[in-house]
């Protein structure tokens, strides 16, 4: 039997005279190449947006809305019902003092040595066509416009003991300008220290103020305190 078998003519074994037939093609979705492409996408899916958030964190930190000055028409902000310049009261404003806080209006923190003043809030209001002082929970759209326009004006204050530079950081509910308390006292010449709230300050009067044109970026801090 074995040898029967063994003597099979090697030409023929294994090989055929029909025509092959090529097996039929397996549709696009059941091929491996696409699904390696569906488990690529999802893996990218997965990956790219937490590798933006790491880079975002390394990276600056959320733009402030003072990074861009807005055009000034003059050398002053733009809606300014005082003018460039103008002569005014002058009180003393401090953190923690009554209803003020260590957060101003323009929204960033200061202390009793920032060089910075403010102005009425109603008058500047009314400028821009509110009846009511705006504010953050008043109008917020209004009160972002407002503070970006306003927040970090550069001024020139004159008074008793000469002229000083100082930065449009707060609006007040009075009718003159607040001097935030280091810089009121060195405006008015008298050494640091020497009040110990507004109130004992009182007030000075035929007090300067004229816009530069310059500007800084309160939310960044302040480039000098008082007293120098």
């Amino acid at each position: 039997m074995g040898y029967e078998t063994d003597s099979i003519s090697t030409q023929t074994r294994g090989f055929s005279d029909e025509p092959q037939v090529a097996p039929p093609k397996k549709p696009f979705y059941r091929r491996g190449g696409f699904w390696c492409l569906v488990v690529f996408l999802c893996v990218c899916a997965a990956v790219i947006p937490p590798l933006v958030v790491f880079r975002d964190r390394l990276g600056t930190s959320t733009k402030s809305p003072f990074a861009d000055p807005p055009f000034w028409n003059g050398t002053g902000p733009n809606d300014n019902p005082f003018g460039t310049c103008f002569t005014m009261e002058a009180t003393a404003f401090q953190p923690n003092w009554k209803e003020e806080q260590t957060t101003t209006w323009c929204g960033a923190q200061f202390n009793r040595s920032s060089p910075i003043f403010s102005l009425p809030l109603l008058n500047m209001s009314a400028a821009v066509g509110s009846n009511q002082r705006v504010t953050h929970d008043v109008d917020q759209q209004l009160w972002n416009n407002m503070t970006r326009n306003w927040c970090g004006a550069e001024a020139k204050i004159r008074g008793p003991a000469g002229e000083f530079t100082a930065f449009f950081g707060d609006a007040n509910i009075w009718r003159s300008v607040d001097l935030n308390m280091a810089l009121y006292e060195t405006i008015k010449g008298v050494p640091n220290g020497t009040y110990s709230d507004p109130d004992q300050a009182r007030w000075m009067d035929g007090v300067r103020v004229c816009f530069t044109g310059g500007r800084i970026d309160v939310s960044q801090g302040y480039p000098f305190s008082y007293p120098l």
